[in-house]
Formats: C-alpha cells, sequence, structure tokens
C-alpha cells in the first residue's frame, strides 16, 4: 500500500524495573526513540521474567540503543569472538565472557535490542561491532534465525528451535545451555577455541 507508514520494531526485552545494570536503561532508551524518531508503529517486546543486572563499559550511552545494537563489554579491538545477545540474553551473554576471559579468550559482547535499526546502520558502524573475520556467536532464547546472518560464515547462533517445555526458568535455561558457563563451553567446543 503506497504511503502507508512502515512500523517499526524494537525487540527490547527485560523487566520493567530500571536500574543503571539492567535492561530498565534499554528499554527506557527504546521508549524515547519511540516517541522521538519513530515514523510508523512501534511494538515493544518485555520478558515477564526477572532479568539478572549486568554492568556495561564506563562510557554507556543511552542513545547507544538508537543504533540497534550497541557494544555492552569491550574485549579490545579485535576480540577473539562477539556475543551478540538480544533481550534477557544479554546477562548470560556477559556471564559468558566472563567464563572465556578467564581461559583466556577475549570476547565482546554486544547487546541488539532491534535488528532492524542495526540493520539500517552504515556498513561501518556494523563492521566496528561484528570484525569481518571474527567468529559472531548470535544468542536467542528462542529461534534465533533473525541472527543467522550475522553468525554466518564462521560463527553459529545458540537457540533454541522448539517450545511447549514448562517448568522454571532457571531449570529450562540449565536445559538448554542459557547459562554464562554452559554458553561459554558450548563457544569452545563448536569454535575450537
Amino acid at each position: 500500500m503506497s504511503g502507508a507508514a512502515r512500523p517499526s520494531r524494537l525487540d527490547v526485552e527485560g523487566d520493567q524495573r530500571a536500574g543503571p545494570l539492567d535492561h530498565g536503561a534499554e528499554v527506557a532508551a527504546a521508549w524515547a526513540w519511540a516517541i522521538e524518531r519513530a515514523r510508523g508503529p512501534v511494538a515493544f517486546a518485555l520478558t515477564r521474567q526477572t532479568v539478572p543486572a549486568f554492568e556495561r563499559d564506563a562510557g554507556f550511552a543511552p542513545e547507544a540503543v538508537w543504533q540497534g545494537a550497541y557494544c555492552v563489554r569491550a574485549a579490545g579491538e579485535r576480540p577473539d569472538v562477539v556475543l551478540l545477545a538480544t533481550g534477557s540474553e544479554v546477562p548470560v551473554a556477559c556471564d559468558a565472557a566472563k567464563e572465556l576471559a578467564g581461559a583466556g579468550i577475549a570476547t565482546r559482547v554486544v547487546s541488539a535490542p532491534s535488528l532492524e535499526l542495526f540493520a539500517a546502520q552504515g556498513r561501518e558502524y556494523r563492521a566496528e561491532l561484528l570484525p569481518a573475520g571474527v567468529p559472531v556467536v548470535g544468542v536467542e532464547a528462542a529461534r534465533g534465525g533473525s541472527l543467522e546472518r550475522y553468525a554466518a560464515p564462521n560463527g553459529f547462533v545458540h537457540g533454541i528451535d522448539r517450545f511447549g517445555l514448562s517448568a522454571p526458568a532457571s531449570d529450562l535455561a540449565e536445559r538448554f545451555g542459557f547459562t554464562g558457563p554452559r554458553l561459554a563451553a558450548e563457544v569452545r567446543k563448536r569454535l575450537g577455541l
């Protein structure tokens, strides 16, 4: 339909309690983007789960969320691996990065609250976050198909390809490898690090 407003999608997950070390900062920044920049409908995908707090590197500016993806934890100019996580998987990726760093593997963590906005950024910005030749591991507790284009050709997506199990969230996280230690082990195994 000509002239129709194109919806924008922000997959910002997290509990709705704001704080400097949790997804509340992402939710607030995404809300500000929706008010100031959106030119059509915007959808927010928020989880009901409590999301563990995580610490971003110094210098975090909430406007970084407006780029669709931003660096949460740097690992120098050229990391050994990048963990590209969405929503409530960001704290899991941060925990895995700590595990990997303990093994001497430089790991960058990138939060991607909106893959649509990230794809709209210039090639230079995307390459700054996801350097060519560095394996990218997409971390998404759903199918993760939207992360495959960033993980290819030398990375992988750590996701779940089915649904229907009911249990406490911590039990499911352990079963499907969505804990820091389990994700770090999978990264080392699949990438030979």
